[in-house]
């Protein structure tokens, strides 16, 4: 979701040792950005965030968020082109600024650090989006982005008030407001949609 326009702020950097993040604030919470298909837990999640209490668990946060965040950014790059409405192209334009920004400091907290390749898994959900055109895509990728954001925003949440780094805590606390406002505008142009292609807008 991620995907946020955050520019601006100084981020110091990751100390080499890694510090934990207290296990009962993140229990149970979702990932960022996972992909299809919406399970409660992502099968593509560092193990390293398992309860969010292990060591390096941040530095597996981060990771993890890089990744999808990073995904995110190209599937926003490609509805732009391929979405018909133009609500959901600037929605698209919108998403890819965020996610840059994001990014952006993402990397700085982790020493510059790039997010691993997309998983099997997204690289599924890419081709799937990717093969679909015209209205389909649009249901299809926004039903997309509410799942992930759902978990972006369990995952960000816990991480804002369980990281022991106050850095860590910041940069969660500080992207909530944009994947909320992101949630809120993604479940409004679903419901825009619904109204007028209910058949579409039930695409799996």
């Amino acid at each position: 979701f991620w995907l946020l326009a955050l520019g601006g702020l100084s981020l110091g950097v990751l100390a080499a040792s890694q510090p934990r993040v207290k296990g009962a604030a993140g229990a149970g919470a979702g990932p960022a950005h996972g992909p299809h298909p919406d399970d409660d837990a992502d099968p593509d999640a560092d193990p390293a965030m398992a309860g969010m209490a292990d060591d390096g668990a941040e530095a597996a946060f981060l990771r993890e968020a890089l990744r999808n965040s990073g995904f995110e950014q190209a599937l926003a790059e490609f509805a732009r082109a391929r979405a018909p409405s133009g609500a959901v192209r600037s929605l698209a334009t919108a998403l890819g600024r965020d996610h840059a920004a994001l990014n952006d400091r993402l990397r700085a907290l982790s020493a510059g650090a790039e997010g691993s390749p997309p998983s099997a898994r997204q690289r599924s959900e890419e081709a799937r989006l990717r093969a679909l055109d015209g209205e389909a895509f649009e249901a299809a990728w926004l039903e997309h982005l509410a799942r992930t954001h759902a978990r972006s925003i369990a995952r960000f949440q816990a991480v804002a008030t369980g990281a022991d780094s106050a850095d860590v805590r910041t940069l969660a606390a500080e992207a909530l407001p944009t994947l909320r406002s992101h949630r809120d505008r993604i479940a409004l142009l679903r419901q825009g949609l619904a109204a007028t292609s209910p058949a579409v807008a039930g695409h799996p």
